[in-house]
């Protein structure tokens, strides 16, 4: 299947947390969230809108709860992520393409996703 992808990048504290959102013209799309290189989170879906995940403290370590919002917008995906009531700013966003199956996605460091769009 050929796959879109984006990909958020935020810093909390000196750790990388990565948002990744992937979709296909078949209707099929799928999420995850990635610390420090780890999955945390992942879902797929056909027809999927929007998801939100919560990662409690004892999951990230951190001194809240994380919280991930991912949104249709008018131009494509859109995301918030919040630490506790603190909304983080994302470092970068990438965007690119590949061929996989469903939750298939390309490593962290792939230049699939290489094009920077900040």
């Amino acid at each position: 299947m050929y796959l879109r992808g984006k990909r958020w990048i935020y810093d909390i504290d000196g750790r990388r947390l990565s948002v990744e959102n992937a979709w296909s013209w078949t209707m099929w799309a799928q999420e995850r969230v990635v610390l420090d290189g780890v999955c945390l989170r992942a879902a797929g879906g056909y027809w999927v809108t929007d998801r939100s995940f919560t990662l409690p403290v004892s999951q990230t370590g951190f001194s809240a709860p994380l919280h991930v919002t991912l949104y249709s917008g008018l131009f494509g995906i859109e995301v918030i992520v919040t630490l506790g009531d603190k909304r983080l700013i994302r470092l970068d966003v990438q965007k690119g393409n590949w061929r996989d199956g469903k939750g298939g996605w390309p490593a962290a460091t792939a230049e699939i996703l290489a094009q920077s769009h900040a």
